[in-house]
């Protein structure tokens, strides 16, 4: 079946409409670089458009090939060398501050989380993904997937605990 351009264009740009904002904070929470995330979103959009148009069964299956698309391109920047920054002291003053800034409430304790553990979170109490439904788009099995779930909320806590002792939580007078 032959999609016409302008018909095409449409797809994209409601695939970037319904899909962009989840993909960004997945692949924010895999890089903690805003730059990077935009990047790699940027990156599986353009693969959708130049995979000999590809036929998704539903929204759904057009969903999770994008996040798929993103999950394996955020594993592709952590291993890439030319991620490993080595800044002179001169030049690290002029990194944005927004990148040193710290960030308040839970989404800040959840990118304190390991890579897979921060995902799995993301994914299941934010994207409402079952644990079969993360295992499937990482290639990853279920019981991996649900052992990420059980530590990152382990680690979570302990965040949660560690700050309220140290008052970040008390209620302030």
């Amino acid at each position: 079946m032959d999609i016409s351009a302008d018909k095409y264009d449409e797809n994209l740009s409601d695939a970037v409409d319904l899909y962009g904002d989840t993909l960004f904070r997945i692949a924010f929470f895999y890089t903690k670089d805003r730059c990077d995330a935009e990047d790699i979103v940027q990156d599986a959009f353009i693969k959708y458009v130049t995979v000999n148009k590809p036929q998704f069964e539903s929204a759904l299956h057009l969903k999770n090939w994008l996040i798929k698309v993103v999950v394996n391109k955020c594993k592709d920047l952590k291993k890439s060398a030319s991620k490993k920054r080595n800044v002179s002291l001169d030049e690290a003053e002029e990194i944005p501050m927004q990148e040193a800034e710290q960030e308040d409430g839970l989404a800040a304790l959840i990118k304190r989380l390991p890579p897979m553990q921060s995902t799995a979170i993301l994914m299941y109490y934010y994207e409402d993904y079952s644990i079969n439904e993360i295992a499937e788009l990482l290639n990853r099995n279920k019981i991996t997937v649900g052992q990420w779930l059980r530590r990152g909320r382990i680690r979570l806590k302990q965040y949660i605990e560690d700050d309220d002792e140290s008052g970040f939580y008390r209620k302030r007078e």
